[in-house]
């Protein structure tokens, strides 16, 4: 066999597996949001990528006299199962992608983050000041006050409030 009929049989081959490729991508396309073949009124949805869950998580801070505390980092974790009921403190957890926040002058802060798609709901906000003043603590969620879920996305939007205790720096001997 000659080197041009070789180098021919080549571009042959790969036009051949380009058409194939670009078909089979687009029949994926055609049929995703069809119930059914007779489902003509739905319009045509092409979804690629990974399924991903949205989080927002937004509230409070304060001190044990109700007085808004500046500068707590908030930090959010969501659980690596599914919620089963159990105590929320035994549940292994890992960080979602998102960046860290911290509370303004009223106390307030908004963090939103994502993940791959997740089955739990159950969530863990870290609370920590970075002044020293003010112990770390967490708050465990199981109940976000939004939750839409469907095959690709997922939205969970949560409410958690905070009371963080002084660090007692008077040490009894």
């Amino acid at each position: 066999m000659s080197m041009s009929m070789s180098i021919g049989i080549n571009n042959w081959f790969s036009r051949v597996l380009a058409a194939l490729i670009a078909m089979f991508s687009t029949a994926g396309c055609c049929s995703a949001g069809k119930t059914d073949s007779a489902d003509k009124g739905r319009e045509t949805k092409c979804v690629y990528g990974v399924p991903m869950a949205y989080y927002k998580v937004h509230g409070k801070v304060s001190d044990t006299s109700n007085q808004p505390i500046e500068g707590v980092m908030v930090n959010v974790e969501v659980s690596r199962r599914h919620d089963n009921g159990e105590p929320l403190e035994s549940y292994d957890y890992e960080m979602i992608r998102g960046k860290s926040t911290g509370t303004n002058q009223k106390g307030e802060y908004l963090y939103n983050g994502e993940k791959r798609f997740n089955s739990s709901t159950a969530i863990k906000v870290i609370f920590t000041d970075p002044s020293g003043k003010f112990k770390t603590d967490s708050v465990f969620s199981r109940t976000p006050i939004i939750n839409e879920v469907n095959k690709w996305k997922q939205y969970y939007e949560y409410e958690v409030n905070a009371t963080l205790q002084p660090i007692n720096e008077d040490i009894d001997d």
